[in-house]
């Protein structure tokens, strides 16, 4: 049996919520309404499973309605509640432009192309990690750079660089070095009995 969907009016908004919130939900719901309000940056934590992401996403959509709902009727949509409401003149638009970008993605696109992002550090599970990277590290090892200088001059940490030198020496190649750690388990049918 589903549950009905219940609405409750918090500061002024209506917020409808597919079940009965729990009081953290509300306490949240209520905090992010005052801040979406008085225009204020809002930090709220919530243990994991509290319903925090359906409380969030409740509590702003019924803001945002109550929003258009204010301007269709020809009023303020946002209370002045502090001075930069009064004056449009206080809230300007910084000179500069800030480009927001997602780097977990290959693709190129037109912002990526005019800001170049560098990682901070290349991560040795990861498949980006060519040979010809491990081939690299191993060249200025043999050209008699230290860890830390090689770290800094490909960008890759400490950790990675030694795993890589200790297995080009045990190895004596870079191609496909065995992964180090706990050998995996053994499935259930082909264990010993």
């Amino acid at each position: 049996m589903a549950k009905s969907p219940v609405e409750y009016t918090i500061g002024g908004v209506k917020i409808n919520f597919p079940c009965k919130a729990y009081p953290s939900q509300l306490a949240m719901m209520n905090s992010i309404v005052r801040g979406l309000n008085y225009g204020n940056h809002c930090l709220l934590e919530s243990p994991t499973g509290s319903g925090k992401s359906l409380a969030l996403l409740c509590s702003a959509l019924g803001w945002q309605r109550a929003q258009l709902a204010k301007l269709q009727e020809g009023g303020n949509p946002v209370d002045a509640k502090n001075q930069s409401d009064k004056n449009p003149d206080a809230c300007k638009k910084p000179d500069v432009n800030t480009y927001c970008q997602c780097v977990c993605h290959s693709r190129p696109s037109p912002v990526s192309a005019t800001v170049e992002v560098k990682p901070a550090v290349v991560d040795l599970n990861t498949k980006e990690l060519t040979k010809q990277v491990r081939d690299k590290v191993v060249e200025k090892y043999e050209a008699g750079l230290g860890y830390k200088k090689i770290s800094r001059a490909l960008n890759i940490s400490l950790s990675t660089i030694k795993s890589i030198i200790r297995k080009w020496k045990e190895y004596g190649t870079t191609a496909n070095l065995p992964r180090g750690g706990r050998p995996p388990k053994l499935k259930s049918r082909t264990r010993r009995k």
